[in-house]
């Protein structure tokens, strides 16, 4: 005898279906959290972070990240 699927009241999340969302879950993150989702985009598709360049206290997060990148690739050269 089959049973059939009760429904839970277990609210859904919202999509992130614009920009503006997108956006605003991200400033959300701690600050490990925003360094670790910019690097698994940019290694995935650099592309897909434009709307991050887009918003002025995002693109700042962004800038800051690819700026400590390059630092910290700078000093593993000099190190060598």
């Amino acid at each position: 005898m089959k049973r059939k699927a009760k429904k839970t009241n277990v609210p859904s999340t919202p999509a992130l279906n614009s920009d503006a969302d997108r956006v605003a879950a991200f400033l959300s993150f701690s600050p490990e959290v925003q360094q670790a989702y910019i690097r698994a985009m940019q290694s995935i598709d650099p592309s897909a972070l434009k709307y991050l360049e887009a918003h002025p206290e995002a693109s700042k997060v962004l800038r800051q990240s690819q700026l400590q990148e390059v630092l910290s690739e700078t000093l593993k050269g000099l190190k060598k």
